[in-house]
C-alpha cells in the first residue's frame, strides 16, 4: 500500500484497469479467492484458485485512509473485462475485519452502498490507456469507518440474481496521518498562477485546454480563501492523467459553474507545469506514453498529493469541508456544494 516512506516525488498513477489482488503467505505469491458468504474469513488460510476469478475487484482509492470515515469508490468486471451495473449487482455489502489480534475479528458492515452515474460528456483522449470499460459506466460508493490506524481486512460481498455470492478480500493499510489536508484543517494558501499571470492564454494552465474551463482559472486558491467565498478546487490533469478521470471530473465540475459561481469559487489546478511540449500531441490524440520527465506544481506538493484527480470543497474560513480522490459523480459533486454553500461557520 502507499505509504509516504515508499512513495517517489512524482505522482504514483493510479490505473483504473489495475485489479485490487490478496497477497497471502509468504514469498510474494499472489492468489485470486472465490468464496461464499459461508466461507471462513482469515487473510491466509483460503486455498489458491488456478482458473480466472468470476469477477475482479477494482479498488483504486486506497492510498489515504485515516482513522475514522472514509470514501471508497470500486468497481467490478466480470471474466469477459464487461463492468458490472446496478443492473447485475442487487447487494453488495463491505464486512471490516480487524487484523490487530491472533485471530481477525469482525467489527461491522458496511451496507449503505450506493450505485453512481457520472454523469459525463467525454473521457480522457489518452490514447495509451487501452481499457475504456473500468469504472466507465458507473462505480458503487460506500463510507467506510476504520477505528485507527494500521492494516484492516475488507471483505466485498457481492449479490447477484440467480447467483451465489460472491466475495474479495483485501487489505489496505491506514494511515494514522492524512497524506492530503485532513477534513476541518485549514487549507493551504498556495498561489497556483492565474489566467491574468499568463495573459489569458488557457493553454499555459490546462494540459486539455479544449475543456475551456477559463472561469476555473481566474482566481488563486489563497486568493479565494482571502474573498470570504466558499471555494471548490480540482487538481487534475485532463491531458495526461492515465486513469480517464482527470477529465471527466473536470468536467462534471465545471458542468456546475453556471448554477454555483456566483456563490462559490471554482478552482482548476493542472498537476504539471512543463507539459506545453506535449500538448501538441495531447491535442491530436497521439501521446502514446505518459512522459516521465513532468515536474509538478508547486501547490500539488503544497497539498501532499501523491494521486489525481483529488476535489476539495473549502469553506468561508478556509478550512477543508470535504474532499473526494477518484472518481466522481456529478448528483454528489453538487450536493456536497449544496451543503457548502449552506454553511455559515
Amino acid at each position: 500500500m502507499t505509504t509516504t516512506a515508499n512513495m517517489p516525488r512524482h505522482l504514483r498513477r493510479v490505473l483504473w484497469g489495475l485489479v485490487i489482488v490478496v497477497l497471502l503467505g509468504v514469498g510474494g505469491k499472489l492468489f485470486w479467492i472465490r468464496a461464499t458468504q459461508k466461507t471462513p474469513w482469515h487473510p491466509a488460510g483460503s486455498a489458491s484458485s488456478t482458473e480466472a476469478p468470476e469477477l475482479r475487484l477494482h479498488l483504486p482509492t486506497v492510498v489515504d485512509l485515516t482513522p475514522g470515515e472514509n470514501r471508497m469508490v470500486f468497481g467490478f468486471t466480470d471474466r469477459g473485462g464487461r463492468l458490472l451495473t446496478d443492473k447485475d449487482i442487487t447487494d453488495v455489502r463491505i464486512v471490516v475485519y480487524d487484523l490487530s489480534g491472533s485471530k481477525p475479528k469482525a467489527i461491522g458492515t458496511v451496507q449503505q452502498v450506493q450505485y453512481l452515474r457520472p454523469g459525463w460528456r467525454e473521457i480522457s483522449k489518452a490514447t495509451y490507456y487501452r481499457d475504456p470499460n473500468v469504472l466507465m459506466d458507473g462505480f458503487f460508493k460506500a463510507v467506510v469507518p476504520f477505528p485507527r490506524a494500521g492494516q484492516w481486512g475488507l471483505e466485498f460481498v457481492v449479490h447477484r440474481p440467480a447467483k451465489l455470492p460472491f466475495s474479495q478480500r483485501v487489505f489496505p493499510n491506514v494511515l494514522s496521518e492524512s497524506l492530503t489536508p485532513p477534513v476541518g484543517a485549514a487549507a493551504p494558501r498556495s498561489r497556483n498562477p492565474t489566467l491574468k499571470e499568463v495573459g489569458g492564454d488557457l493553454s499555459k494552465l490546462d494540459s486539455d485546454p479544449r475543456l475551456n474551463d477559463v472561469e476555473m482559472h481566474r482566481m488563486s486558491i489563497a486568493e479565494a480563501i482571502a474573498s470570504d467565498r466558499p471555494a471548490v478546487v480540482i487538481f487534475s490533469t485532463p491531458g495526461f492523467c492515465e486513469s480517464r478521470m482527470c477529465l471527466p471530473n473536470t468536467e462534471i465540475v465545471y458542468s456546475l459553474y453556471p448554477e454555483y459561481g456566483d456563490k462559490v469559487t471554482f478552482i482548476h489546478v493542472e498537476i504539471y507545469k512543463n507539459y506545453e511540449k506535449y500538448q501538441d500531441q495531447v491535442l491530436r490524440g497521439t501521446l502514446i506514453s505518459e512522459p516521465g520527465d513532468l515536474a509538478l506544481r508547486d501547490a500539488v506538493e503544497e497539498w501532499g498529493l501523491q494521486n489525481d484527480p483529488y476535489l476539495f470543497f473549502i469553506d468561508r474560513q478556509g478550512r477543508i469541508f470535504a474532499k473526494f480522490f477518484g472518481p466522481v459523480a456529478r448528483s454528489e459533486v453538487e450536493e456536497t456544494l449544496r451543503r457548502l454553500v449552506s454553511r455559515r461557520k
